[in-house]
């Protein structure tokens, strides 16, 4: 019986060619001890990864171009498809994960085992680590959480864990931490609303996530987002807070931070144009938000991420 985390004599940073074929390559990156990496690139076709044992573990499927299917011992299937990010609770189970092509297929998928997720719990409700550890004791085979658009940071993160390899020295350190990161962006996307909000208003939340998602460059005001969703400014408000512990500012400010460390680590741009393009006029008083979300300078971070990638 296979173990997807415990079948290494070593547990350091590893690359696996699991396929490499006409049609594509499928490969299997272990980061560490507790996480796991299947990264899939086909030009036509499909590519199946039988899984005999999984261990209980959260997973993550992303798809740039192509298909992602899961599939259960009883037939069951979930497609996560182009564009698209999914957050499964999988129990100790067999499944079927299947790459599939139309034009080309890019895909990944990332197993974190339940033993590293319990090294961060927290003992609160409302965190989402505890909600999904929870989950995964009482999960079935790759039971489908929500899915959501695949967005650049995470894109970015993910290349980051598979160009681990390039570094002399820390490779399984620094793809950990990478990885950790990763699924802290997809825990923080992740649509999960507190315990006692009522299923109107949860509703009425999601609805106003899903629009702040899409336009937090330029997003609507108050008033129109009351608007959209449906309900008045008021009780948008006090909604929104009592089911994501948050304001509606305060989500888009993370979701603009969040957007404005990729551009500054991935793309060639100046400080002024990234304060731009995440939607703040002054790039002064981007770069005091900046600093006080991640406590280091926009320029700083910028210098730090295009050194890094000048010495690999």
């Amino acid at each position: 019986m296979e173990s997807l985390f415990f079948n290494l004599e070593r547990t350091h940073y590893k690359r696996t060619l699991l396929w490499d074929g006409e049609e594509g390559t499928v490969e299997r990156i272990d980061i560490s001890n507790g996480m796991v990496l299947l990264h899939g690139k086909l030009h036509k076709g499909r590519y199946r990864f039988e899984a005999d044992y999984i261990d209980a573990a959260a997973m993550v499927a992303a798809v740039s171009e192509g298909e992602i299917h899961t599939i259960t011992p009883s037939g069951k299937r979930a497609i996560v498809p182009e564009g698209m990010s999914a957050l499964y609770a999988s129990g100790r189970t067999t499944f079927t994960l299947e790459w599939r092509a139309k034009r080309r297929c890019d895909a990944f998928v990332l197993f974190c085992a339940d033993f590293f997720l319990a090294r961060y719990l927290s003992e609160k409700e409302d965190d989402p680590v505890d909600r999904l550890s929870k989950l995964i004791k009482n999960a079935g085979a790759c039971d489908m959480l929500d899915t959501l658009p695949l967005d650049p940071l995470s894109e970015y993160l993910v290349q980051r864990i598979i160009d681990a390899e390039r570094f002399v020295t820390m490779r399984s350190f620094r793809a950990e931490i990478t990885a950790a990161e990763y699924l802290t962006r997809r825990l923080e996307l992740w649509d999960v609303s507190r315990e006692g909000v009522a299923r109107e208003e949860r509703t009425i939340a999601a609805r106003a996530k899903a629009i702040l998602l899409k336009r937090f460059v330029d997003p609507p005001s108050l008033e129109e987002l009351a608007h959209m969703c449906a309900t008045n400014t008021a009780r948008l408000k006090k909604v929104f807070k009592s089911t994501y512990g948050m304001t509606v500012y305060a989500y888009v400010r993370r979701l603009r931070m969040q957007e404005a460390m990729y551009l500054l680590t991935h793309e060639h741009l100046q400080v002024g144009e990234v304060a731009v393009r995440v939607g703040y006029r002054h790039k002064g008083h981007f770069s005091k938000r900046f600093f006080e979300t991640f406590g280091i300078s926009p320029k700083d971070a910028r210098q730090t991420a295009f050194a890094e990638k000048s010495f690999t």
